[in-house]
């Protein structure tokens, strides 16, 4: 699982380790003078530098979407995917027109030579342009590693490591010269995305009508709306809300009213604990997001709440407590449970449920 999982970060390498010793060698057949060879490196500075901004948020993306995919949370997987593409391109819209407004003076830092400052200013536009464009194929990329779609994830790294880049510095390297190889670097991101574009085009028969369209799920993700309960819990009485809810929603999707009655009474006890328990500095933003949903018979019950990392003493004690009847419906779903799952990531607690 680790090699088959990790796969995309060994075609990244070798992708980009080929890419590089093949724009060396192009760079050396155009690249006629010394100007252009430190306007390249002076670009390599930049480049380093700008765009770790898409590697890191497509980190996060990957483990976030990993999360929710998970889960089959087709509702937070798109909200997911939504905010994460107009956060990144925002932030990386804001770093790109800086670093075009400011190229001159951030060039003048490496040297007074004006051939030289003149060709970086050049390379570095351009670079910047296409720092935009590498943050939107650095997060679906990601997303595509969460959602364990690693077919289409290394073709995109093969398309983005080495191919599209290579190919883009070949052309241009030859009607150009220099300044076409430097231009290559930003364009190559352009491309890329372009492609891709084309690609949803073509699978989707036409403009996509919406996120899910442009997402690469498999067929019936995340079930329909009617098989989906999602509440955000933040007082006593959002619980008890939610509980009487939970136990509609179960009936209505075929459980019996014992099962029903016992998820209910879990919903309700496990939120009432994380709003009660939750430490001073954190009374005001505690929440819990829960969720039902239902699939092939199954009945999955998540729960993320943001406030100090699970305890496991403390549900050691929650399970072995004297008093028979203290949390029941906890106690009842935990032993009716085929699987379940716990995890924390940024700072949330996960608990994931599955009951036949």
């Amino acid at each position: 699982d680790i090699a088959h999982d990790g796969s995309p970060a060994f075609v990244k390498r070798i992708a980009g380790t080929l890419k590089d010793i093949l724009l060396n060698y192009i760079n050396l057949m155009v690249a006629v003078t010394t100007a252009a060879i430190a306007a390249r490196g002076i670009q390599s500075d930049f480049f380093q530098f700008l765009f770790c901004i898409a590697t890191g948020l497509g980190q996060t993306m990957a483990a976030m979407s990993g999360t929710l995919y998970s889960v089959n949370d087709l509702r937070g997987l798109k909200r997911l995917y939504d905010y994460g593409m107009r956060f990144g391109v925002t932030i990386t819209g804001i770093c790109a027109a800086f670093v075009i407004v400011a190229a001159r003076p951030l060039t003048q830092i490496y040297t007074d030579d004006p051939e030289i400052i003149s060709l970086a200013v050049f390379s570095i536009r351009f670079m910047a342009i296409g720092l935009v464009f590498d943050t939107i194929s650095a997060q679906i990329q990601h997303y595509l590693q969460g959602i364990r779609n690693l077919k289409m994830l290394n073709a995109l790294c093969i398309g983005d490591r080495f191919v599209i880049p290579v190919a883009t510095a070949f052309v241009l390297g030859r009607l150009y010269g220099s300044k076409g190889v430097l231009a290559s670097v930003g364009i190559s991101k352009f491309i890329l995305v372009f492609v891709l574009v084309i690609y949803v085009l073509i699978r989707c028969k036409g403009l996509p009508k919406s996120w899910t369209d442009v997402m690469f799920l498999p067929e019936g993700f995340g079930g329909s709306e009617e098989d989906n309960l999602y509440a955000e819990i933040r007082t006593l009485e959002d619980a008890i809300r939610q509980s009487k809810r939970s136990y509609d929603f179960c009936l209505e999707h075929g459980a019996d009213k014992q099962k029903a009655l016992y998820l209910s009474l879990c919903v309700e006890e496990m939120t009432v604990n994380i709003i009660e328990n939750a430490k001073e500095e954190e009374r005001e933003t505690a929440r819990a997001d829960f969720r039902l949903f239902v699939y092939e018979g199954r009945i999955c019950f998540s729960l993320r709440d943001l406030t100090h990392q699970f305890d496991p003493t403390a549900f050691y004690k929650l399970h072995h407590d004297d008093n028979p009847e203290a949390h029941i419906g906890i106690r009842m779903v935990t032993k009716m449970a085929e699987e379940v799952r716990y995890f924390s990531a940024f700072n949330s607690n996960n608990l994931i449920i599955y009951i036949d």
